[in-house]
This record gives structure tokens, sequence and C-alpha cells, in this order.
């Protein structure tokens, strides 16, 4: 059975892909702060996303208080 994994490691800000617990690749470098990522499997497409969060200016005023 494969098994696909992601490491997301703070400590170097890196985000790593793995295969069936072999590593294939660093996907992302420098990776700092407030991060949201996701990832969408399916037959004919696969994607990992990663990103900073989006907020409205008036989310950004509700965490201020």
């Amino acid at each position: 059975r494969m098994r696909i994994g992601l490491l997301l490691d703070f400590d170097t800000g890196s985000l790593t892909l793995f295969k069936s617990d072999e590593r294939l690749t660093v996907m992302a470098t420098d990776l700092s702060g407030e991060y949201c990522w996701a990832v969408s499997m399916s037959s004919e497409e696969n994607s990992v996303s990663i990103g900073t969060p989006q907020r409205s200016d008036s989310a950004l005023a509700s965490s201020a208080d």
C-alpha cells in the first residue's frame, strides 16, 4: 500500500514530500510565520497548497480586540 506524507518542519522552515517513507523532494523552504495548507487528491489530479491566511480588515480588527 502506498502512503503519501508531508513533513512541515518549523525548525528548518521546510515542507517535505514523502512516498512510502521515501523522501521525494523538499516542496518549500524559508517558511515562517502563520500558514494555512490543504491537500487535494483524486484519480485525475493531486495538489498541495500552502499560503498565508487570507483575512479581511474586519477579521484583523476582531483579533486585535
